[in-house]
């Protein structure tokens, strides 16, 4: 998502009608962009912070102090808060894919073609790994080590890991065979013939093999037309993977460090958005209410 808001910026710097300079930005460009992103593009508000927190990290990667940083001036600084203001509406948060959504969604094992393979092997490891779109597309054959007990995955870079110091996944096989991550990755690797670059191939018409990487949109669209095809309401999209893990692992009481460490979230208030939706249905007054009455009519 930085790269793509950095791109952003450098697109809107470099259009003959603007002429604005990239680096180093000044605060009055930065708070002209931000504005025209919100009224222009009518960008969701999570969506303009991204883009933000992009520029903010060019300068925070190149020792650039904070009274220096334009992404911290005045101006920039009340033009977000006034674009929250205008735009300002609870966030659109996808549906998650939990584990008994995700068993729905996946195309039968007995499918033919490269596409289901594909398809169920992403799903499976996107859940296990609790990961982005962005994360499972830039996945490497080189960043998957097959064990005995399982694999490990090498995630090299995140939206929080900007400096790409990277962190290793261990994912463990399941005795449900059906159902399990490594054995999916394993046989969509075998099957597409694919021993090195991108895990996560698009495909041709005809059902061959490309040599490019899906994209992170690819991604979210692809797990969009599983839900759909399984009759799944909502709106699901990249983010439900990672919202169905932290969500299933919360109610099945997994510890919350454990979760932590699987999604690397670095925030342990973001990541307890989850256990709320989680947990959303547990001490409901409603239930006790009628259960109290119940027994006083007995």
């Amino acid at each position: 998502m930085y790269d793509v808001g950095l791109k952003r910026w450098e697109a809107y710097c470099t259009d003959r009608h603007r002429r604005e300079i990239v680096y180093p930005a000044r605060p009055e460009a930065i708070a002209r962009y931000l504005s025209w992103l919100a009224e222009y593009e009518r960008l969701a508000v999570s969506t303009i912070e991204v883009y933000l927190a992009a520029l903010h990290a060019i300068y925070v990667h190149t020792g650039t102090s904070r009274k220096e940083d334009p992404t911290r001036s005045f101006i920039v600084i009340e033009t977000m808060r006034g674009i929250r203001r205008e735009k300002g509406a609870p966030p659109h948060k996808k549906v998650p894919l939990t584990w008994d959504r995700l068993r729905s969604a996946l195309p039968s094992a007995d499918a033919c073609g490269l596409r289901p393979l594909r398809d169920r092997a992403l799903l499976l490891l996107g859940f296990a790994l609790g990961a982005r779109r962005s994360e499972l597309a830039a996945l490497r054959v080189t960043d998957v080590t097959f064990e005995r007990q399982g694999m490990k995955v090498l995630i090299r870079r995140s939206k929080t890991d900007q400096t790409s110091k990277g962190r290793t996944v261990g994912i463990a096989r399941l005795q449900d065979e059906a159902l399990c991550p490594v054995r999916a990755l394993r046989r969509w690797l075998d099957a597409a013939g694919i021993e090195r670059g991108p895990i996560f191939r698009g495909l041709w018409p005809d059902g061959g093999l490309r040599e490019r990487a899906l994209t992170p949109e690819h991604i979210a669209r692809m797990i969009k037309r599983c839900a759909e095809a399984a009759g799944l309401e909502g709106d699901f999209a990249g983010h439900s993977l990672r919202r169905g893990f932290a969500t299933s692992a919360y109610a099945a009481g997994v510890p919350e460090i454990a979760i932590q460490r699987r999604t690397g979230h670095r925030s342990v208030q973001v990541l307890r958005e989850y256990a709320d939706e989680a947990r959303a249905y547990e001490d409901e007054p409603l239930t006790e209410i009628a259960a109290s009455a119940r027994k006083k009519r007995k």
